[in-house]
């Protein structure tokens, strides 16, 4: 609970270097859950941090092309509002 209330009151904060150092700590347990997620869906194989990184990234693609979509259909009406 301690650490809940001292990460809550941390984001708060100005400081960068903490806020990097936040970020830093949960992309490292986001790639240790995922690599792990991959060892149990793929036992026979064995799972690099590469493989984890991979997975992720596609991922991220995936998401920012949904974004990307979205921000195409949105466009024409921006459009058609500066041309009235």
């Amino acid at each position: 609970m301690f650490y809940a209330i001292k990460c809550f009151l941390i984001l708060f904060s100005d400081d960068v270097e903490v806020h990097r150092e936040i970020l830093q700590e949960a992309a490292i347990m986001k790639l240790s859950s995922r690599q792990r997620n991959l060892e149990i869906q793929k036992p026979e194989e064995e799972v690099s941090k590469h493989d984890a990184i991979i997975t992720l990234m596609a991922d991220l693609q995936q998401e920012q092309d949904k974004e990307s979509e979205i921000l195409m259909a949105l466009l024409p009406d921006k459009v058609l509002c500066l041309k009235n």
